[in-house]
């Protein structure tokens, strides 16, 4: 009963690589955890198909000695990048069976660099929150002028909400960003200022 409970977290939950070779090297079986690292074998692969640096010699026997330690192997992934396991090969019976786990350097590095992104992010949230704030401060003081503005064909002041007629200078400075530098034009300067030669013909 225990072994079952065993075999059974080990095939379902375990957050461990875990194969079931024949004496060839060939994988009759795979946990789900395998499967999601690996994808699903096709029949017949051989379990060094999936090792990145093995030599051109994979003993498989040695390597399922009981007096073997555990060996390093950077496996392919379903993700396209190699990643290093440390694995351990035990001979039962007529099947060998082989664990992986994450190697610990691999696990650490890549807590390292979870770190520095984890730290680079929140950087780059609270620069995006500064920057909208600007905006919105930017967005709430820019005054624009739209729509039909009703203004005297004579003297032309503008009519505001109110009702009120406004110079068009007081109503523009009210409702936009613009400031005025009065002059007088050609045409009013020989009509007011007929004496003065303001403008030079």
């Amino acid at each position: 009963m225990i072994l079952e409970c065993v075999y059974d977290y080990l095939s379902n939950a375990a957050p461990v690589l875990f194969f079931k070779l024949d004496t060839e090297g060939i994988v009759l079986s795979m946990n789900h955890y395998a499967r999601q690292v690996c994808g699903e074998l096709s029949s017949g692969m051989k379990f060094q198909d999936l090792i990145l640096d093995f030599n051109s010699i994979f003993d498989l026997k040695n390597l399922s000695n009981t007096q073997s330690g555990e060996q390093m192997f950077n496996i392919n992934t379903l993700s396209g990048y190699p990643q290093s396991y440390m694995f351990l090969f035990k001979t039962i019976g007529e099947e060998i069976l082989s664990f992986g786990h994450l190697d610990m350097n691999d696990i650490d590095m890549m807590r390292t660099e979870f770190l520095s992104l984890n730290q680079e992010l929140g950087n780059l949230s609270r620069q995006l929150h500064k920057k909208n704030v600007e905006l919105q401060y930017a967005l709430d003081n820019v005054k624009t002028l739209s729509g039909l503005l009703p203004i005297c064909s004579f003297c032309k002041k503008i009519r505001d909400d109110k009702g009120y007629w406004n110079q068009i200078e007081q109503y523009i400075h009210e409702h936009s960003e613009a400031k005025f530098s009065h002059g007088i034009c050609q045409e009013c300067a020989k009509k007011h200022y007929p004496d003065f030669d303001l403008y030079n013909e």
